[in-house]
């Protein structure tokens, strides 16, 4: 499930939730989906990341919660694992752009199950930079 400014309101959501099994979603969806601020200002709330995963199990999430946002990841899963996996942090100038970072971020974790990696080794395994095509040390190994 991915959610993002197409949430109104926390029941349209909602709905959507006791069809997920695995809901891969960013820190400003979780926030519209529970109803429960994960940032303030420009800082991660983590104490506020158990209640709301505990928000979305209760509206129907059957087996695994994973929140990202710019400074990592927190999953748990439906048998009490928790996570939280802070991301590297790279220079300004690193990559050109956030944009699709998100979906890569899902994509891994989906990746990590097809493979039969373990929730830890999944989340674990992001936090490490991979090749941007975007970035100038990218083309320049291209040409």
């Amino acid at each position: 499930m991915c959610a993002g400014d197409w949430i109104v309101d926390l029941g349209e959501g909602r709905r959507f939730l006791q069809y997920t099994s695995c809901c891969i979603i960013n820190d400003f969806g979780t926030e519209k989906l529970a109803g429960i601020p994960l940032r303030s200002g420009n800082k991660v709330l983590p104490h506020n990341l158990r209640e709301t995963a505990g928000v979305l199990f209760e509206h129907g999430v059957s087996d695994l919660v994973v929140i990202h946002f710019p400074e990592g990841a927190y999953l748990s899963s439906k048998d009490a694992l928790e996570i939280i996996q802070p991301f590297l942090q790279l220079p300004d100038d690193f990559t050109i752009g956030k944009m699709g970072a998100g979906d890569s971020f899902c994509a891994g974790v989906l990746y990590g199950s097809y493979q039969g990696w373990s929730d830890d080794k999944t989340v674990r395994q992001l936090k490490r930079p991979r090749p941007d095509p975007c970035s100038p040390r990218w083309v320049a190994r291209i040409r």
